[in-house]
């Protein structure tokens, strides 16, 4: 089984998170779905639940976590994934170190969560404070001496299906054994519109059009064998004077709580 990733979170992305900001909230929302699904750990500071109460982050003076988000906020912390470490000695003494170590971090709150992160060993520190922690990252190195990475939350990944041509989501229902051959049949029966990409095809429309080229010919046989598409050239040349040739237009789709 994979390990788990670890992640320290700043009172500024919790703060983002309850209060649903733009821009934020589904970044720290995809981290929280990650934890849910048991990949992720997320660890904060006990200080976290009162630094939240007026929280200045990156520069800008914020209006604090409203009374009727107390409980939510809480019940966040009080989950199995979340690890809450405590403000004990040997993480004040870190603190006090880091910020003489690097000028770029002017507050004592900020510096108690990168000491709660370096402390414990954990790989990333996520923070939306541009001023005083994002600058740090490549310059703080964990207990374990490996470097610390600090940065915002990463972006969820995009819909699946929002990306699709419609030939791709046609063709993604059906078993993968059968649906590129199926594209190559049907592609040349749809629709194409001026970039390139086919246009206003359900899935009916493609099942449609395979069976139109797998369907029997009800000719007779007598009648096949001479059709126009099997003479020989020389009866083309004699009956039109030249050559016909075919242009075939094929469609390529782009493819441990340790506060417990």
């Amino acid at each position: 089984m994979a390990e788990k990733r670890k992640v320290y979170w700043d009172a500024c992305i919790w703060f983002a998170l309850i209060k649903q900001e733009p821009g934020r909230f589904a970044k720290c929302q995809h981290i929280i779905d990650q934890a849910r699904k048991g990949e992720v750990e997320i660890w904060t500071s006990a200080l976290t639940l009162a630094e939240v109460f007026r929280k200045q982050c990156g520069g800008t003076e914020a209006s604090g976590l409203p009374a009727d988000k107390d409980r939510e906020f809480e019940d966040f912390l009080s989950q199995d994934f979340v690890y809450e470490v405590q403000l004990d000695r040997p993480i004040g003494v870190a603190a006090r170190r880091l910020l003489r170590a690097h000028a770029q971090l002017k507050k004592p709150q900020d510096a108690v969560h990168l000491a709660s992160a370096v402390m414990n060993n954990l790989s990333e520190f996520h923070t939306f404070d541009a001023v005083n922690l994002l600058c740090l990252n490549g310059f703080v190195t964990t207990r374990g001496g490996h470097p610390l990475l600090i940065c915002e939350p990463p972006d969820p990944p995009a819909d699946l299906f929002s990306a699709l041509t419609p030939i791709e989501e046609a063709t993604s229902v059906v078993p993968p054994l059968i649906a590129g051959a199926l594209q190559d049949s049907v592609a040349p029966l749809l629709p194409v519109v001026g970039n390139g990409a086919l246009s206003g095809v359900s899935i009916s429309e493609v099942l449609n059009a395979r069976a139109q080229t797998t369907a029997p010919s009800e000719e007779p046989i007598e009648e096949q064998a001479v059709a126009e598409n099997t003479k020989p050239i020389d009866s083309l040349q004699n009956e039109q004077g030249m050559v016909r040739s075919v242009d075939v237009v094929q469609q390529v789709t782009p493819e441990t709580n340790p506060g417990r």
